[in-house]
């Protein structure tokens, strides 16, 4: 049964509701009325989150509850101490800055016109817990989980006894296969295993806008119009990025040309890839951004749009 929570610093609170309105762990929650003793209603919770009254905003909130549940009855919930009822996610994405204008040039760099960057997706105010969050996320996800050493069953070794039981002087030994011999079995040694967990796509999308807009705020973004090569040339790029100073760089437009692809492919430190595989650790490991405008366009469409659940 999941608990129905009406929360008040220091009150008591009445709340009529049947178990049958609950529409799922993290579903909202419809109530046939309420009423509180106190000045200030909190927050109503259901499983992980939960509505503020009257409201549609989805908080978090602390699981340190002490309730008491009747099904289909008047649910009576008492907290002696002030809950902190609050959204980890809403202040940076209430306060986002101004749109960005910056200069658009070639890869030469010569220049072509000036367009505005959007402030919800390259000016959001930083946070270093949750781009440290989702760097772990990805460095989990990345990792092979193939460590693994044989048991002793798995060791191919004879089995006869070493010795006689007594009066060798040495210790008491079966096998050679045992974990203190040379070539034996691992005791307690690493097994196959994923490393990966979850994440929430909000908080995903949330980092990757303030990595983008860190870059911003360092004036480490170039934007340029287009990402071309006549042919494959590493020297040519190579050539085209020293001049501009660019020597650690990720490289991102809509779909690499497979020019581009193939000369930046020998370059040290320079990576070129499409947006759609952008992500926090690229960014941040990256001392400057190259983006294109096809790239840019396609960047804000798809961090703006709706999280697809």
């Amino acid at each position: 049964m999941i608990a129905l929570v009406f929360v008040a610093p220091s009150t008591r609170l009445f709340v009529a509701g049947q178990a049958s309105d609950i529409r799922g762990r993290f579903s909202t929650v419809k109530l046939a009325g309420a009423q509180s003793t106190g000045k200030r209603t909190q927050a109503l919770v259901a499983g992980r989150k939960g509505l503020l009254v009257g409201q549609e905003s989805k908080l978090f909130f602390s699981r340190s509850l002490k309730f008491e549940i009747a099904r289909g009855a008047v649910l009576r919930t008492y907290v002696p101490l002030p809950l902190r009822v609050e959204n980890a996610l809403a202040p940076a994405q209430k306060v986002a800055g101004p749109d960005v204008e910056v200069s658009v040039t070639t890869l030469a760099n010569e220049p072509v016109e000036s367009i505005k960057l959007n402030g919800q997706v390259f000016n959001m105010p930083v946070r270093k817990d949750i781009l440290h969050r989702v760097v772990v996320w990805l460095l989990a996800k990345a990792r092979a989980g193939t460590a693994k050493t044989k048991t002793r069953s798995e060791i191919c070794l004879t089995g006869k006894k070493l010795f006689k039981q007594k009066k060798t002087g040495n210790a008491r030994h079966g096998s050679k296969s045992a974990n203190i011999y040379v070539g034996g079995y691992k005791a307690f040694g690493p097994k196959p295993k994923d490393w990966a967990h979850d994440m929430n796509k909000k908080e995903r999308r949330l980092a990757l806008k303030m990595a983008l807009s860190a870059k911003v705020a360092e004036g480490k973004v170039i934007v340029i119009d287009k990402a071309e090569l006549d042919a494959p040339k590493t020297k040519e790029l190579f050539s085209k990025l020293a001049a501009r100073g660019i020597e650690n760089a990720l490289l991102v437009d809509k779909e690499i040309q497979e020019n581009v692809h193939l000369a930046a492919r020998n370059i040290p430190k320079i990576d070129a890839i499409p947006s759609q595989t952008i992500n926090v650790y690229g960014i941040l490991t990256k001392d400057t951004i190259v983006l294109t405008k096809a790239a840019v366009e396609d960047l804000e469409a798809r961090l703006l749009a709706p999280i697809k659940r």
